[in-house]
């Protein structure tokens, strides 16, 4: 059974919940880091409360993981392309289960001196 990982959050005006405050859950199982802070991003902006503190750290977090650069091994910048969120999600789903797989996928990459990627 796999063990699943999801958080909610409200605001509170003393002991009470402030109304409509409350997010929905987001579930971290299978996202990324930068997935579970736009996650995040989304729910805090769809609920009632002030959420500005939150979402000024949860935009700060975003542009610090957007901001990652991957290195080749001779220290070059591996350059990066846009995709949609919903492609990364699709292809982190089929590459999951590797023992169920009918397709591989292999690079070959001059640059990287015939190394697979």
């Amino acid at each position: 059974q796999q063990f699943s990982i999801c958080k909610s959050w409200w605001k509170t005006e003393g002991e009470k919940e402030v109304e409509n405050s409350r997010t929905p859950l987001v579930h971290f199982n299978d996202k990324s880091a930068y997935g579970v802070v736009a996650a995040c991003l989304e729910a805090l902006t769809n609920v009632e409360g002030d959420w500005r503190r939150e979402l000024r750290f949860l935009r700060d977090a975003a542009k610090i993981l957007a901001s990652y650069r991957s290195w080749t091994p001779s220290g070059q910048s591996i350059s990066r392309i846009s995709v949609a969120e919903e492609v990364v999600e699709t292809w982190e789903r089929i590459l999951k289960n590797k023992d169920d797989a009918e397709v591989s996928i292999v690079c070959h990459c001059p640059r990287y001196s015939g190394q697979e990627r």
